[in-house]
């Protein structure tokens, strides 16, 4: 039996609405000298019978059942694994597998003249990648959108720079990339890099656009259909919407795949502009904040939800676009985090972690933007070992006046030590706060006065003594201390867990102050 002259690959997990429609889009195909491998990949509706019945009717078909759709193990899921557990995402006989390649979604579909048309430009170019446009279709039924790639045929690794330095052009590109389907891949060069375009991202997750950028990185010639003839079906239960979800804890890592491939892509045809990497900066901010917006469809903020929050706000690439975009990005942050902390009913324990302290710090500021509160608040969230991208920086000028002094020393500090910061920077902090109670006049005693009055339970007194010891020395160890008794003496039972929240990161190697942050946080801990 002959080669083929494209053989198309298809995964599909419960496609028994429209898998139907998706073969005979390539069955029905102009240029009939096709096939195409179907992966059954563990369904439980009617979807491997069903193309089991095509398959007895028209030769061209091939099933592949695979008994399972997901393997997990602890790092997360691991989409593709074959019944021993090894990866196997396409079923290759490399032996023969036709003249080009092509991939095509369970519930998508082709125009009839598809293969016919990249085919004959893939063929008259010999380019190694052919890409067309493709239709969004709402539920596979109605248009509400057009992709469409740039006027390309490149022929010569040469070529790409001149190209690729027009940010328009890359960027629309690396639009047309950011899938396999759409495409049609040269045998040789599909079989070549095989090896190298496909392994998992860190080892355990699956990312098609690292996939494109790998082949993209290795391809010499190719070329642009300008006509959208694949058609894309986007609905509310498709992979590509559920892959957004908050539970995909790899979304970072893949975004600084994402990042890295990209940027080597570019770097390999001398295309790496200002431009261009701007956009993968906003691209990697923008691929991390689908999980961050995930935080609003999870039932409750649970702190484990919020470590995914966190896992993502730490990612390494957006450590310079955080530090230049905060304000604007803490702005978007809030009404996430607001919506997960009144969905958990308000646990007090989550104060434990900076995004929820942040938000709260910023209703403070924007209620009152000289409270002696936002010292302790703003410093504690800059010094927690868990922000490592430091959000809420833009927050310093509202440290008020004890701290104008060192706020350029601080900004000077944090930008020549942004990778080492956390605690070095906490540290630091605390050097400078000695420094300002060693010249702020009265301070010390002040906090003895306080102190006296407490053990009175003369509250009233201690507490004008207090606000009076904040004026001078906002982040005085005692003031906070005592601060935190008298919030919870008083009822303020939340204001209360934020200082000790903020003061647990602190005052980390201060017996006396842990001891009292784990009295207020105690009830709170016991939950998590």
């Amino acid at each position: 039996m002959g080669r083929a002259k494209v053989t198309f690959f298809m995964i599909a997990y419960n496609e028994e609405k429209l898998i139907r429609r998706a073969i005979q889009s390539v069955l029905d195909q102009t240029e009939p000298d096709i096939e195409i491998y179907v992966r059954n990949n563990g369904s439980t509706d009617r979807t491997g019978a069903i193309v089991r019945e095509i398959a007895e009717g028209d030769g061209r078909v091939h099933l592949v059942e695979n008994k399972i759709n997901w393997r997990k193990d602890e790092a997360g899921e691991i989409p593709f694994t074959n019944e021993k557990g090894a990866f196997d995402i396409w079923p290759i006989n490399r032996e023969t597998l036709g003249d080009y390649v092509a991939f095509l979604d369970a519930d998508d579909s082709l125009q009839p003249t598809f293969v016919e048309e990249m085919l004959h430009t893939a063929e008259r170019s010999h380019a190694e990648i052919t890409v067309c446009g493709n239709f969004f279709m709402q539920d596979g039924k109605t248009s509400v959108g057009v992709r469409l790639p740039p006027s390309l045929c490149l022929r010569e690794k040469e070529d790409w720079g001149p190209a690729l330095r027009n940010f328009d052009t890359f960027a629309q590109l690396y639009n047309s990339f950011r899938t396999y389907w759409g495409k049609l891949f040269q045998r040789e060069f599909f079989l070549r890099h095989y090896d190298e375009a496909w392994p998992l991202v860190a080892g355990h997750y699956f990312f098609d656009t690292v996939v494109m950028l790998r082949y993209l990185k290795r391809c010499k010639r190719l070329s642009c259909v300008t006509k959208p003839m694949y058609l894309f079906t986007v609905s509310s239960g498709s992979t590509y919407s559920n892959f957004l979800s908050i539970y995909s804890v790899a979304k970072s890592l893949q975004a600084e795949a994402l990042y890295a491939e990209t940027r080597s892509w570019l770097e390999s045809v001398d295309a790496l502009t200002q431009a261009n990497h701007q956009f993968l900066f906003q691209l990697n901010w923008a691929f991390c904040w689908e999980t961050i917006e995930g935080l609003q469809r999870a039932t409750e903020a649970a702190p484990e939800n919020l470590d995914r929050v966190i896992t993502v706000l730490n990612n390494r690439v957006a450590s310079s676009y955080l530090a230049q975009n905060s304000q604007e990005i803490c702005k978007q942050l809030e009404p996430v985090l607001q919506a997960a902390f009144t969905k958990s009913r308000q646990r007090m324990e989550l104060y434990l972690r900076y995004p929820i302290r942040l938000m709260y710090a910023r209703k403070v500021a924007n209620a009152c933007p000289d409270s002696d509160l936002l010292p302790i608040l703003i410093v504690g969230i800059l010094s927690d070992v868990e922000n490592e991208n430091l959000l809420g920086f833009d927050m310093l000028p509202l440290l008020g006046k004890a701290f104008s002094g060192i706020q350029k020393s601080i900004q000077i500090k944090v930008y020549m030590d942004w990778t080492n910061r956390h605690n070095s920077l906490r540290n630091w902090w605390m050097e400078q706060i000695q420094r300002l109670d060693g010249e702020s006049s009265g301070a010390d005693v002040l906090a003895q006065q306080i102190r006296e009055a407490f053990q009175k339970e003369q509250y009233e007194q201690a507490s004008e003594l207090l606000s009076e010891l904040s004026k001078k020395s906002p982040l005085h160890r005692e003031g906070i201390y005592y601060r935190i008794q008298l919030a919870e003496l008083i009822g303020e039972h939340e204001l209360a867990v934020v200082l000790a929240a903020s003061a647990r990161v602190l005052f980390g190697q201060d017996v006396e102050m842990q001891q009292l942050c784990w009295f207020i946080l105690g009830p709170e801990m016991q939950n998590i």
